[in-house]
């Protein structure tokens, strides 16, 4: 299963009306210079968004898509946490969508090591507010996502 991030897309709406903005601005303002003919006032225009683009550091437009766990994740987590639960899988993901990608954007489960998710986790953890139950949820969430992919499933 997918589930699409319709907060991320309406995000994205409004950094390009945001942009329409400014572009409409700068050429209104570029046009009442008699000076200018048509074809410089769109040149600088075009240098201007290129040079804004260029810098930013907006996420990606990209829809996120996210696994949500399902009992292939429980079977294969259940191997190394025999006491994960449905439940703690769907808190994890949650989590996950929530508050892990509202701040640093959708990170590759896959590219990471279990090592390196587990420091990354303790260490945002805290500065997420996340409750002890909150963080071994997000855990095993993460962890079953690499585990079921290790295994085939």
């Amino acid at each position: 299963m997918i589930a699409y991030k319709n907060e991320q897309i309406a995000s994205v709406q409004y950094y390009i009306i945001t942009y329409l903005t400014y572009i409409l601005f700068i050429f209104t303002i570029i046009l009442k210079s008699k000076k200018m003919t048509i074809f410089k006032s769109l040149t600088i225009v075009a240098v201007t968004i290129l040079f804004t683009s260029c810098g930013s550091t907006k996420k990606s437009s990209t829809p996120i898509v996210t696994l949500l766990p399902g009992e292939t994740q429980l079977t294969a987590i259940k191997t190394k946490y025999p006491d994960a639960t449905a439940f703690q899988l769907n808190e994890g993901y949650s989590i996950y969508t929530g508050a892990c990608t509202n701040c640093h954007g959708q990170k590759n489960i896959f590219n990471r090591s279990e090592a390196s998710w587990l420091h990354e986790i303790d260490d945002m953890s805290p500065k997420a507010n996340l409750t002890a139950a909150q963080k071994d949820a997000l855990t095993k969430y993460i962890l079953s996502m690499k585990a079921a992919a290790v295994t085939g499933n």
